[in-house]
């Protein structure tokens, strides 16, 4: 994590776009152009994507915490995190920082839409001193599909804990890729009555 922090800080000194403090811009890597995906390895257990408006309460914590145990026994392979809801950039730096701290530094995160919030309104999220300002791919739907592209056929798990919104975006966006590459989709949601 050193290292990549080092690079990025490196990085951001080139190019005014890419920077510790705002995430990683739209085209950019953290060092030449995108955020690296892990390949999807069967070996490492079953790849799953997550899409979390994490910060809000404490269950989307406590699903990245059992991502992790999960990860860590070989039974889920996480390729990505993304967050949503407004204000979901700062959620993305909540999740960077509860998945290096939960030993899941290489599990790539990114920044999703309002989450269907409008008029520029933010929404409560809590603070953690963990919160990592760095490493985050600003285009979370972009991040999901080249996830989907290192899978294999049928493969991937689709985790959703939060607005639809980017879940929709990316089916929209990308639907033959996300037929071809995705296995299962899990929803939590409410209902108000």
């Amino acid at each position: 994590v050193y290292e990549l922090t080092r690079e990025i800080k490196k990085a951001s000194a080139k190019s005014p776009r890419a920077s510790p403090t705002r995430g990683v811009g739209v085209d950019d890597d953290l060092i030449g152009g995108s955020i690296p995906v892990p390949p999807a390895d069967f070996s490492k257990g079953a790849p799953i994507m997550v899409l979390t408006d994490i910060g809000r309460d404490p269950d989307d914590e406590y699903a990245l915490v059992l991502l992790g145990a999960l990860k860590r026994l070989h039974l889920l392979n996480p390729l990505c995190v993304v967050t949503t809801l407004s204000p979901a950039g700062k959620r993305g730096y909540l999740a960077r920082g509860s998945l290096d701290t939960l030993g899941l530094p290489d599990v790539p995160v990114g920044v999703g839409s309002a989450g269907g919030v409008t008029d520029g309104r933010e929404l409560e999220v809590y603070d953690a001193a963990y919160s990592r300002h760095c490493c985050v791919a600003q285009n979370g739907v972009r991040l999901m599909a080249r996830a989907l592209e290192t899978a294999m056929d049928k493969s991937v798990k689709f985790l959703i804990i939060a607005s639809l919104s980017d879940a929709a975006t990316l089916i929209r966006e990308h639907e033959d890729l996300f037929q071809r590459k995705v296995k299962e989709v899990v929803v939590m949601g409410g209902l108000k009555p």
